[in-house]
């Protein structure tokens, strides 16, 4: 147990936080004094699962009221590389248990959506604890821009403690979870229960000639593409994890297995239905695919005894469809394969995980507001119909046959393609609309809340002003969304209570 003994530390320091969370002013807690307390409970999460599923329960929902203003500031600033890669080992080793968690039974749908909220729930502090360090989380705060993969710690933690170099330490049958910069990219990354904070995932491979590395992915204007390892780097995204089969020899099978599909004379187009139990003949046959279902296909091997990917699929049961219909998602589809599906498999290690904190602010910004679209969507909210945004998106598919002015519309964001639909370019018209009036909004009070306390904004905050600024009601939002009436909402486990 003594290689997860930091971990064991910062989840103590977490749960001491919350317990404390109600009481009136203490002093400030000191969190490498804290952090040692949870090895206990980790070495005992072998034979008492239940209690241990409780423990992180109980953590994610008190880890949403944390008051930040009670942490020793200074001492977290001295030690700010040792809590974030605490946070990322723990979250490996949470990983690592539900093998035995199945193996005992104990693993349920409950369970599930405890560790995937936990899992967000200890990123989100890792992000707050980088930001609040490097004095960073308002609009004013400045850009860093790294090639992705790149600063060394604490923007890139290794499972190794090792530096991760881009230009040589990925491997065949790698794949790299991502983050897109859009609020497209944070819709798509909260359709299913149980939100996430990731709306991409691709995979490396090999040219079997030169051995030249390749990452091949699927993007909704484009379809299925490869592009050089050095174009992910450039890309300068907010936040990615490295991920690596445990069996070398299958990693490389799913490398050739995706060379093979990028050279098999298709043209692949993005697949918006989310379809992904596909056979990689049926694939060929029908040649629509989407992110995830790359990885899948990859990794089918044997048709007699493939491996299927993801053990643990995303459910998809919200009482509002209209978003997932705009997309092209049908009624009958109730379980989808989401990128972040694949943390949830423990035969695929965690190798790096990267964090651009100049931007992780905004991405949560984002999150929160879509978190809270699709809570008000779920209460009865809908887009409104407007013969300006029908317009809008019929125009943008008209010109998708225009080669020069499809790929200037790509550059400001907009995916148009001629598989495409004006649908969905309705959909992400109506999203970018909504989310820059409720932005415009909010960030004043995080700019100010920065600004008096140096600390940034919980998530629970964010969702409480998004609340206010609905019973304001006067927000520009509202005239693309729809609001139903207000109910007492509660997303943490809003399909598992």
């Amino acid at each position: 147990m003594t290689k997860y003994f930091m971990v064991a530390k910062i989840l103590t320091f977490l749960f001491s936080i919350c317990l404390f969370a109600n009481e009136g002013t203490t002093p400030k807690i000191s969190v490498l004094k804290m952090m040692s307390e949870f090895s206990t409970l980790i070495e005992r999460s072998d034979s008492d699962f239940p209690n241990f599923e409780a423990r992180l329960n109980d953590l994610f929902s008190k880890l949403e009221n944390i008051d930040l203003s009670r942490i020793d500031i200074d001492e977290v600033r001295k030690n700010t590389n040792l809590i974030i890669r605490s946070t990322a080992e723990f979250d490996r080793q949470i990983v690592q248990l539900i093998s035995k968690w199945k193996e005992s039974g104990h693993w349920t749908k409950k369970s599930e959506t405890t560790v995937r909220n936990t899992i967000r729930s200890l990123r989100y502090f890792g992000d707050s604890v980088g930001e609040m360090s490097l004095g960073l989380g308002d609009s004013k705060s400045p850009n860093f821009n790294f090639k992705t993969l790149t600063g060394g710690q604490p923007f890139v933690i290794t499972a190794d403690g090792q530096h991760f170099n881009p230009d040589q330490d990925f491997r065949p049958g790698d794949l790299v979870l991502m983050r897109g910069s859009s609020e497209v990219s944070a819709a798509i990354a909260r359709v299913a229960d149980v939100n996430t904070q990731f709306s991409h995932i691709a995979i490396v491979t090999q040219d079997p000639v030169s051995k030249e590395l390749f990452l091949q992915e699927a993007l909704i204007e484009k379809g299925l593409v490869l592009s050089p390892i050095q174009s992910l780097m450039d890309h300068a995204i907010g936040r990615a994890v490295i991920l690596r089969h445990e069996d070398p020899k299958r990693a490389e099978q799913a490398s050739q297995s995706a060379w093979k599909r990028s050279h098999d004379g298709q043209k692949y187009i993005y697949d918006f239905s989310m379809k992904f139990k596909v056979t990689p003949k049926e694939l060929s046959e029908n040649p629509e695919l989407f992110c995830s279902l790359v990885i899948r296909d990859a990794f089918y091997g044997d048709e007699k005894a493939p491996y299927l990917l993801p053990k643990d699929p995303s459910q998809l049961n919200p009482k509002n469809r209209q978003f997932l219909k705009l997309i092209g998602i049908s009624d009958a589809t109730t379980e989808i394969f989401a990128p972040s599906d694949i943390e949830l498999d423990p035969d695929f290690v965690k190798v790096a995980e990267y964090r651009d904190f100049s931007k992780t602010p905004q991405q949560r910004i984002y999150d929160i507001i879509f978190d809270k679209v699709f809570e008000w969507m779920d209460e009865g909210g809908h887009f409104k119909q407007s013969k300006l945004l029908d317009l809008v998106a019929n125009f943008g598919f008209q010109i998708s046959k225009v080669d020069v002015l499809k790929k200037l519309m790509w550059k400001l964001g907009v995916p148009v393609a001629p598989h495409v639909k004006p649908n969905v370019l309705r959909a992400v018209v109506s999203i970018g609309l909504i989310r820059r009036h409720l932005q415009k909004e909010l960030q004043p009070k995080i700019d100010a809340f920065v600004k008096k306390t140096g600390l940034v904004p919980t998530p629970k905050m964010l969702d409480n002003w998004l609340e206010e600024i609905r019973d304001q009601g006067s927000n520009k939002a509202f005239k693309t969304l729809k609001l139903g009436p207000k109910k007492q909402a509660n997303s943490c486990l809003k399909f598992y209570k």
